[in-house]
Parts: C-alpha cells; sequence; structure tokens
C-alpha cells in the first residue's frame, strides 16, 4: 500500500512539474484530502484508481494472512 501511495505521490508531482498548470491550481491540489484525491482519480484515471484499490485490497488480506498464521502458530 506504502508503495502505491509513494508511487502515485511522485507521479502526481512529477505530471504537475511538467504541465503549465498555474501554481494555485497545484498547490490547491495539495491540499486535498486523500479521500478527494481518490474521488478525483476514480472518475479521472479508472484505471489506475482500479489498480490502486487492488493493491490495497492485496495488502490487506497479506496483513490478514500473517496475523491468522501467527496466531496459528502460537494457539496450538
Amino acid at each position: 500500500m506504502r508503495s502505491a501511495c509513494v508511487e502515485a505521490t511522485t507521479v502526481q508531482l512529477e505530471g504537475s512539474a511538467e504541465t503549465d498548470e498555474p501554481r494555485s491550481e497545484r498547490e490547491s491540489r495539495r491540499r486535498e484530502s486523500w479521500t478527494d484525491r481518490m474521488e478525483r482519480m476514480k472518475t479521472e484515471e479508472p484505471e489506475r484508481y482500479a489498480e490502486m484499490m487492488k493493491q490495497h485490497e492485496d495488502f490487506i488480506a497479506r496483513m490478514e494472512e500473517r496475523k491468522q498464521s501467527k496466531l496459528d502458530f502460537l494457539v496450538p
């Protein structure tokens, strides 16, 4: 999840640096909450949004499996 978020942020920063977007608009995007950015991404970049959500679900599943594995080991 963290790597996906870092990657998404890096792509956003690189993209905003390459565009001729006015500074105030870039700054307002930085102030957006994470949920607002995800909602915007859902409509503007549906493939990327779906990929990030899949990565998030996979991460949660791995963490649950890891938790269960530890419980199975500790509780006979």
